[in-house]
């Protein structure tokens, strides 16, 4: 064997191994940037979906603070109202307990008057009693005399 088929023997076994070796890279880095594009795509769609789950949460939370809202106005109208009302029922209570007040003294005033009344009453027939006795005293002094 000649040294120059002996160096074309390495180097064709040489040039084989490198043509293997290039070979499984070129398989490796095609299978890698098939992987990198896999995961591209799967991170585009996921950060779609995330894209898509904070709108619909967004919105629904908007609904939420809409609603919360809605309800917090109609209570404080009906606070307002029931305030109003508390008021106008506390006006007319006091303005009953005067008039009950104005009126238990009126009728305290009319049973004295009839108190006096009455009191007037027995002293005015106690001196038509007495005026009658005086009257049939003097009759029977007239009729005595005659």
């Amino acid at each position: 064997c000649a040294p120059s088929d002996l160096s074309s023997g390495i180097n064709a076994e040489y040039g084989d191994e490198l043509k293997e070796e290039l070979n499984i890279e070129k398989a490796t880095s095609n299978r890698l940037e098939s992987d990198r594009m896999t995961f591209e795509r799967q991170a585009r769609e996921l950060q779609a979906k995330l894209e898509e789950v904070e709108s619909v949460v967004k919105a629904k939370q908007g609904a939420a603070i809409a609603s919360l809202q809605n309800k917090i106005s109609s209570l404080e109208e009906q606070l307002d109202n029931e305030s109003k009302e508390k008021q106008n029922l506390s006006k007319n209570s006091r303005r009953s307990d005067r008039k009950i007040k104005e009126l238990t003294l009126q009728i305290e005033d009319e049973r004295r008057q009839c108190e006096q009344y009455k009191d007037q009453m027995e002293k005015a027939n106690s001196r038509m009693k007495t005026l009658k006795r005086q009257i049939d005293q003097n009759f029977d002094e007239v009729s005595a005399a005659n």
